[in-house]
């Protein structure tokens, strides 16, 4: 009877951690199911929008889209995953979140899997079964609600790809070096399986590269090296020549390609020294977020932080800097009697190092947690386990199923802020109140909604630039016209950096004005545009759309070398795009100068044929009107 007992408890510890992991997937599937109705977002438009434009029936062609732009390395694996959705559920963005939400779910198995080997590698006696740490590891990554960000945010799939194939890589090298007769042949399918699955989430996207890095501490703070001497022998020479391939690599690109590092930093409205003396206190936000995960200390909108100026400006610069020394420290004296620990504070720090370093991104986005974030779970339930090694089982079950209620609580809240745009916006607007992105898009929620005087309270807060325009758009289509007064106040307006926000405000009156949904000076609204356009620090595809509409009201004021002279600098600034070409044969065409628009619509031709751009309908019609035009050449009005 006792030897039964005995076997029965020994199968219970074997099977129940992996009961606890997939009843928290089955758990995260059902909280997530209400956010899969919630709207598309930001870069979703870009990126999915001409997925969701086509015709009925149709698809776009693999080859169009099998490269991105949003990186260098195209992201052809997460492309590839857009366009299968095209096919498959086509015009059905919540498909589209679903299955966002199943490779969420396949990260989480994943990832409690890697947790169980690693706990089960240091083989640390505490009095609790190493598998039961893993599994908890794996429920709090699927529950935390700071995972919203990335599942519900349709586009960054590319991020949950790469952590995907990260966890699986990781997953199979870790197996491969705790096999119990590891030999040299079995650590080689290990690293060969770590090099494909490194492919395959760099090509999701690019901070995928750093998953050798991620297997580089664990091998220093699990294995040390350990293994026959041929084993060693490989386990060295293969991560040696991978840092000396990244490092030769980097240093070529640098030499090529300078400007990749600074180069972005021209249309941004931040330095290199602010954003680098900015992560610091970035982390330690993040840190914040993932250690008390209540929805007033998260928000998707983070353009209300202050940007470090100096070491004491603020001064919480130098205490950041100073903080992450200290953690580093800790790591590194822990390494031994707390492996796990030091290896969560360098999985958390190396998985940072990308995104988080000199690149010019945005300084900060909640979605550059969702791999680095095990690090941190790891971390802590390596301390916790330690610090209960005392207790008996009961009282760790307790803890242990306080904080993954509590996660599943707040997790179910953060997921009811996604399900709609205006639950979306109203939630960032409270979380952030300062941010005008927030109240750029709550205002936006309420117009869409029919409730103007709503959307002018939303942005009672603010008086940038971005945000005087948005008002103004509001007021002229409130009042069917926008006074004199207003335009020429927003000519005398500093405009500094410009991003998405003023140059969207700009467009949507210039649009309000072309449809006759507002009347206001033309003369005044062609000097305004004119002079954002000229705004060197604005991105190239922002001032493109600009000169666009400096090219419409100018053609409005009867200017016509004036608008040509705009359509040449929106040419200048998207030069694979045809429209401001099309657009130039056509105006020519209709003031008579046939040879212009003949040579204007051979170049559009080019452009598109070589762009594969899809504008053969407009060029066509345009062709069969030049057909029937006189071949004379007419005076060019002015």
């Amino acid at each position: 009877m006792q030897r039964i007992h005995l076997s029965a408890q020994l199968d219970t510890r074997r099977w129940l951690p992996w009961c606890a992991l997939l009843f928290a997937m089955l758990l995260c599937a059902v909280l997530y199911a209400p956010g899969l109705k919630g709207p598309m977002l930001f870069d979703d438009f870009p990126q999915l929008g001409r997925f969701f434009h086509q015709p009925a029936g149709q698809t776009l062609p693999l080859s169009e889209v099998w490269w991105g732009n949003s990186g260098p390395l195209g992201r052809p694996v997460a492309m590839l995953s857009f366009w299968l959705n095209s096919v498959l559920t086509p015009d059905n963005l919540p498909a589209w979140k679903l299955t966002n939400l199943v490779i969420h779910l396949l990260c989480g198995l994943f990832a409690g899997l890697l947790a169980m080997e690693l706990f089960a590698a240091v083989r640390r006696e505490r009095g609790v079964e190493p598998r039961y740490l893993g599994a908890l590891v794996g429920m709090i990554w699927l529950l935390h609600p700071l995972q919203v960000s990335t599942v519900l945010y349709t586009v960054q799939r590319m991020t949950e790809l790469a952590a995907l194939f990260s966890f699986v890589g990781l997953y199979g090298y870790v197996l491969a070096r705790r096999y119990p007769t590891a030999t040299a042949n079995i650590t080689a399918a290990g690293l060969v399986g770590l090099g494909v699955a490194t492919g395959l989430a760099a090509f999701s996207k690019e901070n995928g590269l750093l998953l050798p890095f991620l297997a580089l501490a664990i091998e220093l703070a699990v294995f040390h090296g350990a293994g026959t001497r041929g084993t060693a022998r490989l386990v060295k020479a293969y991560f040696i020549a991978l840092c000396v391939l990244v490092l030769t690599g980097g240093v070529v690109l640098l030499l090529l390609r300078p400007h990749f590092i600074t180069g972005g930093y021209a249309f941004r409205d931040f330095t290199f020294g602010e954003r680098l003396l900015s992560e610091p206190r970035i982390l330690f936000d993040y840190l914040y977020m993932l250690l008390a995960p209540f929805p007033g200390n998260m928000g998707f909108f983070h353009d209300d932080f202050l940007l470090s100026a100096g070491l004491l400006h603020p001064v919480g610069t130098l205490a950041a800097l100073v903080g992450l020394f200290v953690l580093v420290l800790s790591a590194w004296f822990a390494r031994r009697t707390l492996p796990l620990y030091a290896l969560g504070v360098a999985f958390f720090l190396i998985g940072q190092s990308m995104e988080s370093s000199v690149i010019a991104l945005r300084p900060m986005f909640e979605h550059r947690n969702y791999l680095p974030d095990f690090g941190v779970f790891l971390a802590l339930t390596d301390l916790l386990a330690w610090g209960l090694m005392k207790r008996g089982n009961r009282s760790r079950l307790t803890l242990a199923g306080a904080v993954l209620a509590g996660l599943a609580i707040l997790l179910g809240v953060r997921v009811a802020h996604w399900s709609s745009g205006l639950n979306f916006y109203a939630a960032a607007a409270r979380a952030h109140p300062h941010s005008e992105a927030a109240a750029a898009g709550l205002a936006q929620e309420f117009i869409d909604r029919g409730r103007p005087q709503q959307a002018l309270q939303a942005l009672a807060g603010g008086n940038s630039f971005g945000v005087q325009l948005q008002r103004a758009w509001i007021e002229c289509r409130l009042h069917g016209e926008l006074p004199d007064a207003t335009l020429e106040a927003l000519l005398h307006e500093p405009t500094g950096h410009l991003d998405t926000y003023p140059v969207t405000g700009l467009t949507l009156l210039g649009i309000a004005g072309i449809r006759s949904q507002c009347k206001f000076s033309d003369r005044l609204y062609s000097q305004l545009i004119d002079r954002t356009a000229g705004t060197v620090s604005t991105k190239p595809s922002l001032r493109y759309m600009l000169y666009l509409y400096s090219a419409y009201y100018h053609r409005r004021l009867q200017q016509l070398p004036l608008a040509m002279t705009a359509l040449q600098n929106a040419h200048r600034m998207s030069p694979t795009i045809p429209v401001p070409v099309i657009l130039s044969a056509r105006w020519y065409l209709e003031a008579g100068d046939v040879a212009q628009a003949r040579s204007s619509l051979q170049r559009a031709a080019d452009i598109n044929r070589r762009q594969h751009a899809g504008f053969d309908g407009d060029i066509a019609a345009l062709e069969a009107r030049l057909g029937g035009a006189p071949a004379t050449r007419a005076t060019r009005p002015h």
